[in-house]
């Protein structure tokens, strides 16, 4: 049986299912969490054990620390810290319940994996020793950086992101975000190219209540002409440009000094083809990274996520779709331009990327 917070759902029969193979199903589960996670949607146990392991390098490697991590987490009327009396054991979560969920997202997703030395030995060292080794890990707060690209068709090749730098921020504006909805009794994603005269005031309303008051959200993007470029290389290229320069800024301004950890979420393309643009952004990223930030910069979780369910990766889309709006399509007044124009002022990019600046061979506006 399903279980909330560790009490047993009651049992109901479920509709027969069109048969599917494991390996499907694995990987629209793993999407499913992935978007719950990049969202802050924390509604059962296990999007809850997620929403912590991918904050927590510490929680990945010791369930102990899970556990006190979750109770402070989800249960503050009852646990903030400090010693634990029986009579509470009644009324948190059970370990077990956290253990079984935590084993799933990473034995099953292979999502917010241990340290390589609890991988190798998890089923014969102690849960002491674990804790220990979690505890000898050095804390590095956390980076989420949400993508999206555009323009494989046009003149200018473009690729925008949205940056939150604490899980505070990442929480706060995603609850609004859903609140926003609620509220409206939306059901339905904002993407840009859904935008009409119908639905441009509420896609207006939603940037003012939820992007333009976040001010400690930042936006970032970078194009370059696509005559004749590889296009997967250059997106490959100008994704890696963008963490990295985007670091460099957040460090340099005091905003996110490092040490930091840094996730980064795309919208989806095609999986397998993001998976392998993922895989070898991630190593360009440790090589280079390794030489200019000395070891100060973790790498986290680089993975591709559909924007169904993903309020953050539906923010990047219409940042990212409002500057193509700007840069390649010529402007008029229908709704997509009207909302496109108020979208970048809202970012404080009303004429998209500006500032000259050479990617390799490429050249390139960055907005950093």
């Amino acid at each position: 049986m399903e279980e909330l917070d560790g009490v047993a759902a009651p049992f109901r029969e479920l509709p027969e299912q069109p048969e599917d193979s494991g390996a499907a199903k694995i990987d629209r589960e793993r999407q499913r969490l992935l978007a719950s996670v990049s969202s802050a949607n924390t509604r059962t146990v296990q999007e809850k054990v997620a929403w912590i392991l991918s904050r927590d390098r510490r929680a990945r490697d010791s369930d102990i620390h899970l556990l006190l991590e979750y109770w402070k987490e989800f249960h503050p009327e009852h646990y903030r810290g400090g010693p634990i009396t029986p009579d509470l054991l009644y009324r948190l979560t059970r370990q077990i319940t956290l253990t079984r969920a935590r084993a799933k997202i990473q034995n099953t997703y292979r999502l917010f994996l241990a340290s390589p030395e609890i991988q190798a030995s998890r089923g014969s060292l102690s849960e002491e020793t674990r804790k220990r080794i979690a505890d000898d890990q050095p804390e590095s707060p956390l980076i989420t950086v949400a993508a999206d690209e555009t323009g494989k068709q046009g003149r200018f090749l473009i690729v925008g992101s949205v940056w939150l730098l604490t899980a505070e921020q990442l929480r706060t504006t995603m609850a609004t975000a859903r609140e926003f909805k609620r509220q409206r009794g939306i059901r339905w994603e904002f993407h840009f190219a859904t935008i009409n005269t119908q639905k441009l005031q509420t896609f207006v309303d939603f940037v003012d209540a939820v992007v333009r008051p976040a001010a400690a959200v930042s936006f970032r993007a970078i194009s370059t002409e696509r005559a004749g470029l590889n296009v997967d290389r250059a997106l490959e290229q100008l994704f890696t440009h963008l963490l990295l320069r985007g670091i460099e800024e957040e460090h340099r301004s005091g905003r996110a000094p490092l040490p930091r950890s840094v996730s980064f979420w795309k919208d989806a393309e095609n999986l397998a083809q993001d998976r392998l643009m993922l895989a070898d952004m991630k190593q360009r990223m440790f090589d280079v990274s390794a030489a200019r930030f000395g070891g100060a910069l973790r790498l986290d979780e680089f993975s591709s996520i559909s924007s169904e369910g993903s309020d953050i990766i539906q923010i990047a889309d219409l940042f990212v779709s409002s500057l193509n709006r700007v840069l390649n399509v010529e402007r008029g007044q229908h709704p997509k331009d009207l909302f496109a124009a108020h979208m970048l002022e809202a970012v404080q990019m009303p004429q998209g990327p500006a500032r000259p600046e050479n990617i390799g061979d490429m050249a390139a506006l960055v907005a950093i």
